[in-house]
């Protein structure tokens, strides 16, 4: 299964990719990770042109800014909602059925909350993207559709205590 990558050096990204550089993994990045993985290295706004003629079963968002990065909410939505979006996009193209992408906790595009609302844009983006959508927030993960696929930490707790 070829995997590709986005956020690769960020605080989720760089947890997750010890997990999953075993797989056919492709990382696509602003700078090296020093993994040893197969890397693109560009600024994000190209990467849906260095995914062009390759072949993706699955995609891996953890892309996220944070304030003190992007310093304006134009730039903050140019990273959490346009460059996934258009990674989104990018993979679908090259083949990809599915997507898990990391949100946040009360996402909601209705939200008074300016963070939150962008987040939930975000996800109705994603939800339309005729990709399975996995969007992980916090301790639960959801399924676009609200399908939990991962039991929160409440549930695993009431769980053993069975």
């Amino acid at each position: 299964m070829r995997i590709v990558l986005v956020g690769a050096t960020g605080l989720v990204g760089s947890k997750l990719l010890p997990l999953i550089r075993n797989h056919d993994l492709l990382v696509l990045t602003r700078r090296p990770t020093g993994t040893g993985v197969a890397e693109r290295i560009a600024a994000a706004v190209e990467w849906p042109r260095l995914l062009s003629g390759t072949s993706i079963d699955a995609a891996v968002s953890t892309l996220g800014a944070t304030w003190k990065m992007a310093g304006s909410w134009a730039e903050f939505e140019r990273v959490d909602r346009t460059a996934v979006v258009e990674f989104a996009r990018a993979a679908r193209d090259g083949g990809a059925s599915q997507l898990v992408s990391v949100s946040s906790v009360g996402a909601d595009p209705d939200s008074n909350n300016r963070y939150l609302a962008l987040t939930g844009r975000t996800e109705a983006d994603l939800a339309g993207s005729a990709l399975l959508v996995w969007i992980c927030s916090g301790p639960d993960c959801s399924a676009a559709n609200g399908e939990a696929i991962a039991p929160s930490s409440n549930d695993l707790g009431s769980q053993s205590a069975r």
